[in-house]
């Protein structure tokens, strides 16, 4: 479907049957599948069966649900694809629910600036959530935003770009937590809920969108793993003036940590991570900070991350004395 072309249909199904193969492409401004409210099913019954269904460069669907059926034995068979590297397209739709165990795949692969997954594409579109045994993978280089609440025990895999929560993701009537991993070259952020993170050597973990508390239960960072905090004024913790990872239970903290200073940042104590119950500390170390003061991670608080800041310009004491004069 391309060049404006609009297809209406009662729902659909891509791939009915054990011998087919089935790939629909909405491509470009205007062209529009429009499913009247009804739900459209990628991949059909059992076996292994490809389907794909590819929404890209402003294309759009238009639907109730879309549900990734599973295949038997090669998940990859059934998949949805927002975008294809450059311009994402639309989907108009409550949620991708994965059905069933292994439920299918979503790839999300795009390169704009800032893209919601909502019903039109913006801020100002209703939020559209992702459901059940999803798999969703982010592998363009684009800022994929997501608002919704999202009842899900699937796996989540950042491996290029950046992954925005700004909604929460939680088990819900599922047995198993939904997994995030953050690769190298993918980046977690916002002031959302996630529940199990693991960062790897090369992939970011940066609270917020600017300055934001991101929320968390178990947190993983493996050796070169790379925290990212913008951090203002010592001694408040988060509250919209300095970066935050808090809710985690069980932390295992390793990797590097890269300050950016906001307007405030100086000497004191900025609190970093939140946890309630195992630390493993391997050693988080300071990669890029401001210059001219000195770094230290302090863990001896239970439950606390700390990073302490030690001004190292000479000056301190003389300038404080100074003002009293």
């Amino acid at each position: 479907m391309a060049a404006g072309g609009t297809l209406i249909s009662t729902g659909g199904t891509l791939s009915r049957g054990a011998d087919a193969d089935a790939t629909v492409t909405i491509t470009g401004t205007g062209s529009e599948w429009n499913a009247n409210g009804a739900d459209i099913f990628v991949g059909s019954g059992s076996g292994d069966n490809p389907a794909l269904l590819i929404v890209e460069e402003e294309g759009r669907v238009s639907a109730r649900d879309i549900v990734i059926n599973p295949a038997d034995t090669q998940p990859d068979n059934r998949k949805v694809r927002l975008g294809t590297g450059a311009a994402p397209g639309v989907l108009n739709i409550r949620r991708v629910f994965g059905a069933g165990s292994g439920g299918g795949v979503l790839e999300i692969n795009h390169d704009a600036a800032d893209y919601y997954l909502s019903t039109d594409g913006t801020a100002g579109g209703t939020p559209v959530a992702l459901e059940a045994d999803l798999t969703v993978n982010h592998t363009g280089p684009g800022t994929t935003i997501i608002a919704a609440d999202n009842e899900t025990n699937g796996t989540f895999n950042v491996d290029a770009g950046k992954f925005i929560v700004e909604g929460t993701f939680f088990a819900g009537g599922f047995f198993f937590d939904p997994v995030f991993n953050v690769n190298a070259g993918g980046t977690l952020g916002g002031s959302g809920r996630v529940v199990d993170v693991s960062v790897a050597s090369g992939g970011i973990i940066a609270p917020g969108r600017s300055i934001g508390t991101l929320r968390t239960d178990d947190l993983t960072l493996a050796d070169n793993a790379v925290l990212e905090f913008e951090l203002s004024t010592p001694g408040t913790i988060g509250g919209g003036v300095n970066d935050l990872i808090e809710g985690v239970r069980n932390l295992t903290l390793d990797g590097v940590l890269n300050i950016t200073a906001v307007a405030g940042f100086g000497a004191g104590t900025y609190r970093l991570i939140n946890y309630s119950q195992n630390l493993v500390d391997d050693g988080l170390v300071i990669g890029t900070a401001p210059a001219g003061f000195s770094y230290s991670i302090d863990t001896a608080t239970e439950g606390e991350v700390n990073l302490v800041v030690t001004d190292d310009s000479g000056d301190a004491d003389l300038i404080f004395a100074d003002s009293f004069e």
